[in-house]
Protein backbone atom coordinates (compact mmCIF):
# COMPACT_ATOMS: atom_id res chain seq x y z
CA UNK A 1 0.00 0.00 0.00
CA UNK A 2 2.89 2.40 0.59
CA UNK A 3 4.45 2.07 -2.85
CA UNK A 4 0.89 2.80 -4.27
CA UNK A 5 0.96 5.89 -2.14
CA UNK A 6 4.37 7.13 -3.39
CA UNK A 7 3.55 6.50 -6.79
CA UNK A 8 0.76 8.78 -6.03
CA UNK A 9 2.60 11.34 -4.60
CA UNK A 10 5.29 11.21 -6.79
CA UNK A 11 2.79 12.07 -9.84
CA UNK A 12 1.00 14.80 -7.72
CA UNK A 13 4.21 16.53 -7.00
CA UNK A 14 5.45 16.01 -10.69
CA UNK A 15 2.00 17.66 -11.81
CA UNK A 16 1.46 20.46 -8.78
CA UNK A 17 5.18 21.11 -7.32
CA UNK A 18 3.71 21.07 -4.02
CA UNK A 19 3.14 18.55 -1.43
CA UNK A 20 1.99 19.05 2.08
CA UNK A 21 5.05 17.75 3.35
CA UNK A 22 7.37 19.41 2.16
CA UNK A 23 10.18 20.60 4.44
CA UNK A 24 9.71 25.01 4.58
CA UNK A 25 13.06 24.88 2.74
CA UNK A 26 11.44 23.46 -0.19
CA UNK A 27 8.50 25.74 0.17
CA UNK A 28 10.38 29.02 0.39
CA UNK A 29 12.03 28.38 -3.09
CA UNK A 30 8.83 27.59 -3.99
CA UNK A 31 7.88 30.96 -3.21
CA UNK A 32 10.89 32.61 -5.33
CA UNK A 33 10.14 29.94 -8.16
CA UNK A 34 6.40 31.46 -8.38
CA UNK A 35 7.95 34.99 -8.19
CA UNK A 36 9.97 34.67 -11.23
CA UNK A 37 7.26 32.53 -13.47
CA UNK A 38 5.27 35.66 -12.17
CA UNK A 39 7.99 38.15 -13.22
CA UNK A 40 8.57 36.25 -16.81
CA UNK A 41 4.83 36.51 -16.85
CA UNK A 42 4.44 40.05 -16.69
CA UNK A 43 7.52 40.82 -18.64
CA UNK A 44 5.94 39.19 -21.45
CA UNK A 45 2.67 40.70 -21.42
CA UNK A 46 5.02 44.21 -21.04
CA UNK A 47 7.05 43.19 -24.07
CA UNK A 48 3.31 42.42 -26.00
CA UNK A 49 1.98 45.54 -25.56
CA UNK A 50 4.84 47.73 -26.52
CA UNK A 51 5.28 45.96 -29.54
CA UNK A 52 1.16 46.55 -30.53
CA UNK A 53 1.93 50.69 -28.97
CA UNK A 54 4.30 50.44 -31.77
CA UNK A 55 2.72 49.29 -34.25
CA UNK A 56 -0.53 51.52 -33.50
CA UNK A 57 1.86 54.40 -33.74
CA UNK A 58 3.09 53.55 -36.86
CA UNK A 59 0.01 53.44 -39.08
CA UNK A 60 -1.12 56.78 -36.82
CA UNK A 61 1.71 58.54 -38.46
CA UNK A 62 0.22 57.77 -41.71
CA UNK A 63 3.22 56.46 -43.41
CA UNK A 64 0.83 54.20 -45.70
CA UNK A 65 -1.00 56.83 -46.87
CA UNK A 66 -0.17 59.05 -50.10
CA UNK A 67 1.24 62.28 -49.57
CA UNK A 68 3.32 64.61 -52.17
CA UNK A 69 4.96 67.71 -52.66
CA UNK A 70 4.18 70.06 -55.17
CA UNK A 71 6.46 72.85 -56.30
CA UNK A 72 5.50 75.60 -59.02
CA UNK A 73 8.08 78.23 -60.47
CA UNK A 74 7.11 81.39 -62.48
CA UNK A 75 9.67 83.02 -65.14
CA UNK A 76 9.34 85.71 -66.64
CA UNK A 77 11.82 87.18 -69.20
CA UNK A 78 11.53 90.59 -71.79
CA UNK A 79 9.92 89.53 -75.21
CA UNK A 80 12.53 90.52 -77.97
CA UNK A 81 10.55 93.33 -79.93
CA UNK A 82 7.17 93.37 -78.60
CA UNK A 83 7.70 95.97 -75.69
CA UNK A 84 3.92 95.57 -74.37
CA UNK A 85 4.43 92.17 -74.29
CA UNK A 86 6.32 89.57 -71.32
CA UNK A 87 6.83 86.08 -71.82
CA UNK A 88 6.43 84.11 -68.86
CA UNK A 89 7.04 80.16 -68.40
CA UNK A 90 5.19 77.98 -65.44
CA UNK A 91 6.70 74.57 -64.58
CA UNK A 92 5.03 72.25 -62.16
CA UNK A 93 6.66 69.16 -60.10
CA UNK A 94 5.71 66.65 -58.16
CA UNK A 95 7.56 64.64 -55.48
CA UNK A 96 6.31 61.67 -53.34
CA UNK A 97 7.10 61.66 -49.74
CA UNK A 98 5.05 58.71 -48.67
CA UNK A 99 6.42 55.39 -48.91
CA UNK A 100 3.89 53.96 -51.11
CA UNK A 101 3.73 54.30 -54.58
CA UNK A 102 1.13 57.62 -55.87
CA UNK A 103 -0.76 57.42 -58.84
CA UNK A 104 -1.74 60.35 -60.18
CA UNK A 105 -4.33 61.96 -62.92
CA UNK A 106 -6.94 64.60 -63.71
CA UNK A 107 -4.27 66.87 -62.31
CA UNK A 108 -5.25 71.06 -63.74
CA UNK A 109 -3.23 74.00 -63.59
CA UNK A 110 -4.91 77.78 -63.98
CA UNK A 111 -3.63 80.40 -64.33
CA UNK A 112 -5.19 83.94 -63.52
CA UNK A 113 -4.80 87.84 -63.90
CA UNK A 114 -5.57 88.88 -60.18
CA UNK A 115 -4.12 92.42 -60.85
CA UNK A 116 -5.35 94.55 -62.16
CA UNK A 117 -9.29 94.32 -61.09
CA UNK A 118 -11.17 92.77 -62.10
CA UNK A 119 -9.32 89.64 -62.61
CA UNK A 120 -9.99 87.02 -65.52
CA UNK A 121 -8.89 83.25 -66.04
CA UNK A 122 -5.91 83.66 -68.14
CA UNK A 123 -5.64 79.78 -68.89
CA UNK A 124 -6.74 76.02 -67.09
CA UNK A 125 -4.42 72.85 -68.65
CA UNK A 126 -4.64 69.48 -67.87
CA UNK A 127 -1.17 68.52 -65.50
CA UNK A 128 0.72 64.81 -66.45
CA UNK A 129 -0.60 61.85 -65.17
CA UNK A 130 2.08 60.33 -62.94
CA UNK A 131 2.85 57.19 -61.10
CA UNK A 132 5.62 58.10 -58.81
CA UNK A 133 7.69 55.42 -56.88
CA UNK A 134 8.51 56.83 -53.00
CA UNK A 135 10.95 59.29 -52.90
CA UNK A 136 10.18 59.85 -57.00
CA UNK A 137 9.69 63.28 -58.51
CA UNK A 138 8.70 64.67 -61.82
CA UNK A 139 7.94 67.34 -63.99
CA UNK A 140 3.94 67.84 -64.36
CA UNK A 141 3.49 70.28 -66.58
CA UNK A 142 5.99 73.43 -68.57
CA UNK A 143 4.20 75.63 -70.84
CA UNK A 144 5.26 79.32 -71.69
CA UNK A 145 2.78 82.02 -72.23
CA UNK A 146 2.94 85.48 -73.83
CA UNK A 147 1.02 87.92 -71.65
CA UNK A 148 0.57 91.99 -71.80
CA UNK A 149 2.63 93.92 -69.26
CA UNK A 150 -1.05 95.86 -68.39
CA UNK A 151 -1.20 92.68 -66.25
CA UNK A 152 0.66 93.21 -63.02
CA UNK A 153 0.18 89.94 -61.13
CA UNK A 154 -0.53 86.28 -61.86
CA UNK A 155 -2.11 83.92 -59.71
CA UNK A 156 -1.03 79.96 -60.38
CA UNK A 157 -2.69 77.19 -59.00
CA UNK A 158 -2.01 73.57 -59.42
CA UNK A 159 -4.42 70.74 -58.05
CA UNK A 160 -4.27 66.73 -57.85
CA UNK A 161 -6.84 64.67 -56.35
CA UNK A 162 -5.74 62.25 -53.67
CA UNK A 163 -6.43 58.49 -55.23
CA UNK A 164 -9.42 56.64 -53.19
CA UNK A 165 -10.39 59.47 -51.85
CA UNK A 166 -13.27 61.31 -52.80
CA UNK A 167 -13.28 65.18 -52.38
CA UNK A 168 -9.57 65.62 -51.00
CA UNK A 169 -7.11 66.85 -53.01
CA UNK A 170 -3.91 68.57 -52.59
CA UNK A 171 -3.77 72.23 -54.06
CA UNK A 172 -1.04 74.87 -54.19
CA UNK A 173 -2.18 78.80 -55.04
CA UNK A 174 0.80 81.38 -55.23
CA UNK A 175 0.83 84.72 -57.00
CA UNK A 176 3.44 86.31 -58.87
CA UNK A 177 4.20 90.41 -59.63
CA UNK A 178 5.22 90.81 -63.34
CA UNK A 179 6.92 93.52 -64.76
CA UNK A 180 11.00 94.89 -65.16
CA UNK A 181 11.15 95.60 -61.81
CA UNK A 182 9.82 92.24 -60.44
CA UNK A 183 12.11 89.27 -59.98
CA UNK A 184 13.01 87.08 -63.00
CA UNK A 185 12.03 84.15 -60.96
CA UNK A 186 8.67 83.57 -58.03
CA UNK A 187 8.42 80.02 -56.56
CA UNK A 188 6.16 78.04 -54.06
CA UNK A 189 6.30 74.16 -52.53
CA UNK A 190 3.38 72.89 -50.26
CA UNK A 191 4.09 72.18 -46.64
CA UNK A 192 5.29 69.49 -45.53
Amino acid sequence: MNSRLSRTQERYKSRYLKWPSESRHEQKSDWKASLKIWIDIFQGLFTIGAILAAGFWFFDQESLKPQIKLEQTITQRPLDGQPDETLIAVDVRVTNLSKVRVKLSDGRMWLAQINPVPGKDLTDESLKDLQLDPGEGDQAFFKTYIVSNDIRTIQLTSRYMVPNEKNYDWELESAADLGPQKPDKTSAVTPK
